[in-house]
């Protein structure tokens, strides 16, 4: 049985910094038609936004040919964000946590970090075509 969703929209944008800036307006048109805490709407908030940022900076090096795809839909138990980029991916096991000491002054690398504390559930996958971020955030 196929899902039904209350609100599903897809954005693919170059791989620029300032195409972040059009995560918010996505979320927000959502809010309209769900409601939601402010708790839930920041945390998919930062999250997308890191999510996002990854995309672009660390997945397709800012390689403005490069493509950024951005697919959220929300159905009455949750709202799922799925972003996915051209870039060679990365392993879980590679990504340092920013909690050690050493870690603690870089200026980057709490984003995956974040993420994973901020969405209710989580799936980074490497495809053939690149990086691939599933987050999941439960309507209470």
């Amino acid at each position: 049985m196929e899902e039904t969703y209350i609100f599903s929209k897809q954005v693919v944008f170059p791989s620029e910094r300032k195409a972040v800036k059009l995560f918010e307006p996505i979320i927000a048109e959502l809010r309209g038609m769900i409601s939601f805490s402010d708790e839930l709407y920041y945390n998919i908030l930062i999250a997308g936004t890191e999510a996002v940022n990854n995309a672009i900076i660390h997945g397709n090096k800012c390689v403005k040919n490069k493509k950024v795809v951005l697919f959220v839909r929300a159905n009455d138990r949750a709202i799922i964000v799925e972003i996915r980029d051209e870039g060679e991916g990365f392993e879980m096991g590679e990504v340092s946590d920013p909690r050690i000491p050493d870690n603690l002054m870089k200026v980057s690398g709490r984003g995956v970090f974040l993420i994973k504390e901020l969405a209710d559930g989580v799936e980074f996958k490497r495809t053939e075509t690149g990086m691939h971020i599933k987050m999941i955030f439960r309507l209470k």
